[in-house]
């Protein structure tokens, strides 16, 4: 059935279409007006009832000539105007004729003898005219003028009973327009027996009728679609396409708006072009909701676009302007149609559900668009057809829409019986699933109890191979290398003590520029490597409450970030600020790549990371952060970062503050527990450290004593300025001179102050 539908609507398209169709004899057959004269004389009424008042009819153009005047003998000489028609398209009238104007037709017409009661079908005549038959004037529409004030429009078509017993008609019709872009008789007025002209005007007033309560019917069902299911929006675009086409089927042909309400001409005429305009748009909408894959929104929303403009142009704009736009969105309206019509034949083609239906209806619907088109501008006499074919169109539709609400009404009755089903074994399928979930959560629980032992048991047997490495090696790179690696099993192991509240911290006070130094020597052989200027901005008369061991790792976790994430020749500095509440700010702060807006949260969770991309640096396990946080956080202190991509990073976190003292305070403090803590000006007392393979001699000394004063005043670490100033001693090719530099080299790379101290000592 579904296969056979399409072809269904096709046929009984195509029969109405034929049934609409009268058969007449030829055109030959039927006399035409020549010279302003009709003979009717051999015409019988019987075989033809109805003829069309066409042919040449006397015109006389800017001129009000009454039947009257035809009577005197000097009345003005008629032109031939070939009717229907505009005026201002008569080709064989040698003036200047333009839409708005007035003038005057005239028609004589011979009848048959023994002729029946007549009747004349007036259609809509642009915009006001006066009738006359033999004499005496028969009908008024409007109020013909000479300009546009005196003019007062009207659209109104009229049937006329003519008196019997006139062996001849004279008709003349004074015809004005000052508002429309057509003036004169667009089509031809109609002749017939009294009962025939009344029973065609019945009969397409009743089938105009039914074609309009059809389609607004068709309008309120698909309303009433949508609103029990507002996600179909198709239902609501078909229904607004409807309720536009069924209004305007009563603003055109006869305009039966006239018989329903009392309406002025240019209310009509809006109506008319409006309901054009809004129907095309809804119906753009329509089938690019039915088939969105197939059909681009871009020429539907162009299609749109215009069809809202020329709408408002309707409204705002007297009818001469407006009236010259229709000729723009019929054009636009054969193209969309075009366009339409390649899309049904995709959709077709790729099996879109209904769209056979859809095609068969839509062939039917555009070729009645583009014959009202055509009979609009006169290229074709046949009549509006629009109406007719959204009925048949209306069809298909019915179909769709149909399988559409079936499908989705399946679907409901499917999960409703689904739901049904859940809610009569919910509590079996709760328990289930509680049991479900219990289980999953012992066996969590145990592969955490399995991750949690195994992460210490690897800790552990890790931690006794590095300690060999360490104590086993000379080589500061291996050295510090293992030293990182301790670090990092060791925040293993501390990130799950402090998760389970099983470290015990131990608290004292401990120098804070101390503090700062131990880290950069943890540190060197990365600053080293990558060419670093680093800075010590810390006080050294700060002194913080904490666990030295564990805030010295993460300050190194701090630097070894800085470090990754720093290109070469970058800039990392330490400074500390004094908070309220006794606390202090330490700043760990970089040049580097900076970190995203939206990694700066997840940076601190564990194994969150950021790749240090531009740096040239891998990744690393992520647990480094996530343990600096925990720990700050036993201090009762906070931890955050504060960057910008490109901008660099700027790590911090509080410590309580234990005191602030002297410098000669901090220096004896120092002393006692046997770590540097001065400041670059207090004199140091090196160590002593086993004696060099080399001795510098005079002229070494020499060389090197203008440059001693800038040693002592730099301290180890300071990589950048003491690279500086190495650069800046020529060893003139001594060896001595040359070892010296090359093991001062060694100390400032590997943060080795007391050879650092002793090589100033030999020199």
């Amino acid at each position: 059935m579904k296969q056979k539908l399409p072809h269904i609507i096709v046929a009984i398209g195509l029969l109405i279409i034929l049934g609409s169709c009268k058969t007449h004899k030829k055109d030959t057959d039927i006399p035409t007006a020549k010279q302003g004269a009709l003979s009717l004389t051999h015409l019988s009424f019987e075989q033809h009832p109805q003829i069309s008042l066409k042919g040449e009819w006397e015109f006389y153009w800017q001129k009000y000539v009454s039947p009257q005047d035809f009577t005197q003998a000097n009345h003005p000489k008629p032109h031939f105007a070939i009717l229907p028609g505009i005026w201002s398209a008569h080709q064989n009238i040698p003036v200047n004729l333009k839409a708005q104007g007035y003038a005057t037709y005239r028609l004589k017409i011979a009848l048959p003898p023994n002729t029946p009661s007549l009747a004349l079908k007036v259609p809509t005549i642009s915009m006001a005219y006066d009738l006359y038959i033999n004499g005496k004037k028969l009908c008024s529409v409007g109020k013909i003028g000479r300009n546009k004030q005196e003019n007062n429009p009207e659209y109104r078509p009229l049937i006329l009973d003519i008196p019997s017993g006139h062996q001849s008609l004279d008709l003349v019709l004074q015809v004005s327009n000052f508002h429309h872009r057509k003036g004169g008789i667009w089509r031809p007025l109609q002749l017939g027996t009294t009962q025939a002209i009344h029973s065609a005007w019945l009969n397409t007033t009743m089938a105009d009728l039914f074609l309009m309560g059809s389609i607004l019917i068709m309008a309120l069902y698909h309303l009433g679609l949508y609103f029990i299911r507002r996600r179909e929006k198709s239902a609501l675009y078909f229904s607004l396409f409807c309720l536009f086409v069924g209004i305007r089927i009563i603003t055109t042909g006869d305009y039966m708006i006239n018989y329903i309400v009392d309406i002025h001409p240019s209310l009509i005429i809006r109506l008319e072009y409006i309901t054009f305009f809004i129907g095309g748009l809804f119906f753009a909408a329509f089938i690019h909701s039915i088939f969105p894959k197939d059909m681009h929104h871009i020429p539907v929303r162009v299609f749109q676009a215009f069809a809202l403009l020329l709408t408002l142009i309707t409204i705002f704009t007297p009818i001469i302007v407006f009236t010259r736009t229709v000729i723009i969105f019929q054009v636009l309206t054969l193209l969309a149609g075009t366009y339409s019509m390649a899309v049904l034949v995709i959709a077709t083609y790729r099996k879109r559900e209904s769209s056979i239906a859809f095609l068969a209806g839509w062939l039917i619907l555009f070729t009645s668009i583009l014959n009202d088109i055509l009979y609009t501008n006169y290229l074709v006499n046949t009549g509006y057809f629009a109406g007719l074919g959204l009925f048949l169109f209306i069809f298909s539709q019915a179909f769709l829409l149909s399988t559409r609400f079936s499908k989705a009404f399946r679907q409901a009755e499917k999960l409703s019986e689904e739901l049904d089903y859940t809610n009569k074994n919910l509590e079996r399928i709760v328990a289930n699933r509680t049991a479900s979930l219990q289980e999953a959560n012992e066996e969590l629980q145990s592969l955490n109890e399995f991750k949690e032992a195994m992460a210490g048991m690897v800790v552990h047997d890790l931690k006794n191979p590095l300690n060999a490495i360490i104590n086993l090696t000379e080589q500061v790179t291996i050295k510090e290398a293992g030293k990182q690696m301790l670090d990092l099993v060791t925040n293993i192991l501390d990130i799950q003590k402090l998760e389970t509240a099983q470290i015990n911290l131990t608290q004292a006070g401990v120098n804070l520029r101390m503090l700062a130094h131990q880290a950069l020597n943890q540190v060197s052989y990365l600053i080293e490597a990558k060419d670093l200027h680093i800075q010590n901005g810390c006080t050294a008369t700060y002194w913080v409450n904490i666990d030295e061991e564990i805030i010295q790792r993460v300050l190194t976790n701090l630097l070894t970030n800085a470090i990754k994430y720093t290109p070469e020749g970058g800039n990392i500095s330490i400074e500390a600020t004094l908070q309220k509440q006794r606390l202090i700010k330490i700043w760990v702060k970089d040049n580097g790549i900076g970190i995203p807006q939206d990694k700066q949260e997840m940076i601190f969770d564990k194994f969150g990371q950021v790749e240090a991309r531009q740096s040239g640096v891998a990744r690393a396990s992520g647990l480094g952060l996530t343990f600096c946080k925990l720990a700050v956080e036993a201090h009762g202190g906070s931890i955050g970062v504060r960057s910008l991509p490109g901008q660099g990073a700027e790590f911090w976190f509080t410590v309580p503050l234990q005191s602030i003292q002297t410098a000669e305070q901090t220096y004896e403090q120092a002393a006692r527990q046997n770590v540097y803590g001065q400041n670059k000006t207090t004199k140091r007392t090196p160590k002593p450290f086993k004696s060099f393979d080399f001795q510098l001699t005079s002229e070494d000394k020499a060389i090197l004593a203008p440059y001693l004063a800038d040693f002592q005043q730099l301290d180890v670490y300071e990589v950048s300025a003491l690279r500086r100033l190495i650069n800046q001693i020529d060893t003139q090719e001594r060896e001595n001179l040359q070892r010296w530099l090359k093991e001062i080299t060694q100390a400032m790379y590997a943060c080795n102050e007391d050879k650092y101290y002793a090589l100033l000592g030999v020199a």
